[in-house]
């Protein structure tokens, strides 16, 4: 059995989407995905499934999503061996103090030509930033939300993405490896 990661996007924000965690765990749970277990309202799941790949369980827990729910949430699922080495590869180590402001993108697919240039004319001098295979990683050390890096990586890489603190990271690492 392998474990995997899925990463929603845009739940349980701003009251839109709202999708209690509950009610997640029952729906991976429906599909037969075994070992669920999920980390703060914003859609982190962890699990367990003998067969299928990443874009195959991706579709199947959106489309079933959006068939009890009513909306469809971008999905992005993982191996925990991913999610491991994302963290491992961070060049951030000094963003480890504080690691709320080192920041995993993960890419729904590879970034074919990025626009790193455009990221570069907006970044503070405090942030730092690189694209490291499927994950993208921001320093910020004066904080995410006064970013406007973070609120253009997604155009600049010119595919979805799904972001996550390394705090965040690190925890939903720990449920996988239990």
């Amino acid at each position: 059995m392998k474990t995997w990661i899925a990463l929603l996007r845009g739940i349980n924000v701003g009251g839109r989407n709202v999708l209690p965690m509950k009610d997640l765990r029952a729906i991976l749970e429906e599909l037969g995905l075994k070992n669920v277990q999920t980390y703060i309202q914003s859609g982190n799941c962890v699990f367990d499934c003998e067969d299928g790949d990443a874009l195959t369980l991706s579709g199947s827990i959106a489309d079933h999503i959006q068939q009890k729910q009513k909306f469809r949430p971008q999905v992005l699922v993982i191996t925990k061996d991913d999610l491991l080495t994302a963290i491992a590869d961070n060049p951030y180590p000094a963003g480890e103090d504080e690691p709320k402001n080192v920041h995993l993108f993960f890419l729904s697919e590879p970034a074919v030509n990025p626009e790193l240039i455009k990221l570069e004319q907006v970044k503070k001098p405090s942030e730092n930033f690189a694209l490291l295979g499927s994950v993208f990683y921001l320093h910020t050390p004066e904080g995410f939300n006064s970013s406007k890096v973070a609120t253009k990586v997604e155009k600049a890489l010119g595919v979805a993405v799904t972001a996550r603190n390394l705090r965040s990271a690190n925890q939903i690492a720990e449920l996988a490896t239990k």
